[in-house]
């Protein structure tokens, strides 16, 4: 059980273990410590700047994160339609994931998908590409 302090809308709240159970894929947990949201969730779906797309309430776009693995992420921006949100800690590890090659991975930002195996690659831009080509409904 996690035991943690936070200031969320100015109020201080002692949560013990704040779990969410969802019959979806956007299960997840929720936790809370000093202000800072961590949320440990499965995204479904790639979208485009190496970001993936988990639900909750709202649409949560994980940057760091391959669709169909878990993972713990921090909330970096809440918007009134989706939060942005970067992966902290991979908890279920995907079979495309690996080690970057560029020793500069995740400072210059010119590579997105470095951690993410090259033919899983090629398939996570097709459907991004497939997806933004393709009005919403028809497929």
């Amino acid at each position: 059980m996690i035991t943690v302090m936070t200031s969320r809308y100015g109020l201080q709240k002692h949560i013990s273990s704040v779990i969410r159970s969802y019959g979806t894929e956007g299960d997840h947990k929720e936790t809370y410590r000093k202000g800072i949201t961590a949320l440990i969730v499965k995204p479904l779906l790639p979208a485009y700047g190496g970001y993936t797309v988990a639900r909750d309430d709202k649409i949560i776009l994980v940057k760091g994160a391959i669709p169909g693995e878990v993972v713990e992420v921090t909330v970096q921006e809440k918007k009134r339609d989706y939060t942005l949100a970067a992966v902290s800690q991979v908890v279920e590890p995907s079979e495309y994931r690996v080690e970057p090659k560029c020793p500069v991975f995740g400072v210059c930002g010119g590579c997105h998908l470095q951690y993410v195996s090259y033919e899983r690659q090629l398939s996570m831009k097709e459907e991004v590409l497939v997806d933004s080509l393709c009005p919403a409904g028809r497929y």
